[in-house]
């Protein structure tokens, strides 16, 4: 429990405490049977002035007895822009001897907000003097405002039923109106819901769970103009969102900056169990960055041009491999897939070093310089297939990595010489460049086991005899696919 500062006649009260903070203010300390004492309030903001204007004050309590007290008249504002204020304290409030069992003192706006609510304590002591006490009992010194104006008009007219019943019926219509804001939650209450739409401090560190909502934005930009608003644990599944680099399920954390357009964003993705982070600075996403073990690798971003890549460092495609300009053209069947690039330089930076990893466990490397990008030469990965080859042969292709290894077998019938045969290799398969040993034929050359005979692989994907003799039995060939 804190107990409240004194300077001079005031007792100073923090706005700023957390709402389960009681301060003791000894100052509304009092007997039974007192009346009248008039306490003087310094209400501050931290160390800075809490400005009053335009503000009501009161104080409500339960006392020891369990009865419900409200003061709300203020007797003297002494200098409202910087909190003080005195009131009167009637003697329904020292009715019960004892320690309060709780109390506040709430400041409303103009349009009955409550911008603030600072819980306090005092002590009544007991009075054995007094002959006769007269029981504790509930007190709002605004409904007893109205009654006293009540029965003052009814001491000055008649006492007929109908002067009766308007008093009646006004009293009647102040009272629902207290009621109503009650009702309307206008005040925090204990036991209840209380939904706080306004901007709230809080000067001490929350005791309890903060729940993980469902997001209400659709594009991650948004989040990034007004970082205060979307503050807080956020939750996506299988739902669309603008500027976000994963997609399924996965939560989003938002810390604000220094103002409502800075600050970091955390997104945890369940689907691959890894988390990627950036920082928001003047209302933008800085690049997005995924942490993987001890790593972390840098987002590339859809359209991005892996030439444009010369930095040390390691680079992750997340989910925008297919739209990523000068990546992985050979084979074929690895386009679009997700990869990790490393990119390493040598001492002058003037040569660079890329290596390229997809998920499917191929493996690619090129050098840049001078801004000129080699191709990229595969040096890990497989994949094979059969086609049928000349007269119900069958040509059996391995591809690991950059080479590939041809086996012809089952060849019933010779294929004659000059003579091309009509079955296509797959261009995965296929040397991309073409040499000059012979015109338009490519390093692609499969030669029998007993004759001194070849098959070329032609750049279209033909077989053709370039040689006079037939060619018949089995055969073999390797070759590169990048030279």
């Amino acid at each position: 429990m804190l107990i409240a500062d004194t300077v001079g006649k005031f007792a100073i009260v923090n706005t700023l405490l957390n709402t389960t903070d009681v301060t003791l203010i000894d100052q509304l300390n009092g007997r039974q049977g007192d009346n009248g004492r008039e306490v003087f309030f310094w209400l501050k903001k931290g160390t800075l002035p809490f400005d009053i204007s335009n503000k009501d004050i009161k104080i409500t309590v339960k006392d020891s007895a369990g009865k419900i007290k409200e003061v709300s008249t203020v007797k003297n504002v002494i200098n409202t822009q910087a909190g003080q204020f005195s009131m009167i304290i009637p003697a329904e409030m020292y009715q019960a001897s004892g320690d309060i069992q709780e109390g506040y003192i709430s400041v409303t706006d103009e349009t009955g907000m409550v911008v603030s609510s600072i819980p306090i304590m005092f002590n009544v002591l007991s009075n054995n003097i007094i002959f006769t006490a007269n029981p504790s009992n509930d007190y709002i010194d605004t409904i007893e405002k109205v009654i006293s104006e009540a029965k003052a008009k009814l001491a000055n007219i008649s006492d007929t039923l109908e002067m009766q019943q308007a008093a009646y019926d006004a009293l009647k219509v102040s009272l629902t109106a207290i009621i109503q804001q009650i009702n309307d939650k206008q005040v925090a209450i204990l036991n209840g819901d209380n939904d706080f739409s306004g901007a709230n401090t809080f000067a001490q560190p929350i005791d309890g769970g903060l729940a993980t909502r469902l997001a209400t934005f659709t594009d991650l930009a948004d989040v990034a103009k007004d970082t205060f608003k979307y503050a807080g644990n956020w939750s996506i599944s299988n739902v669309v969102i603008g500027n976000s680099p994963v997609s399924g399920q996965y939560t989003l954390d938002v810390e604000p900056g220094y103002d409502s357009q800075s600050g970091h964003l955390t997104i945890h993705d369940l689907g691959s169990n890894t988390e990627l982070y950036a920082s928001v600075d003047k209302g933008i996403i800085k690049a997005w960055k995924r942490v993987s073990g001890d790593l972390v690798a840098t987002l590339i971003p859809a359209k991005a041009d892996l030439n444009d890549y010369t930095v040390p460092g390691i680079y992750d495609s997340g989910e925008n491999a297919a739209t990523i300009l000068n990546g992985i053209t050979n084979p074929s069947t690895e386009i679009g897939h997700d990869f990790i690039l490393t990119v390493t330089a040598d001492a002058k930076g003037t040569t660079i070093q890329q290596d390229l990893k997809t998920y499917t466990g191929w493996a690619f490397t090129r050098t840049i310089y001078q801004g000129q990008a080699t191709v990229w030469t595969a040096y890990s990965g497989t994949m094979n297939t059969t086609i049928e080859g000349p007269f119900k042969s069958a040509i059996n292709l391995l591809r690991t990595g950059n080479y590939v290894i041809a086996r012809i077998v089952n060849v019933t019938q010779g294929l004659a010489g000059g003579q091309q045969s009509d079955e296509i290799v797959p261009t995965d398969y296929i040397p991309v460049y073409v040499i000059n040993k012979v015109p338009n034929m490519t390093e692609a050359i499969i030669r029998s086991y007993y004759e001194d005979r070849v098959l070329t692989v032609q750049s279209n994907g033909t077989v053709k005899n370039w040689g006079s003799e037939e060619f018949k039995g089995t055969g073999y060939g390797t070759w590169p696919i990048i030279g």
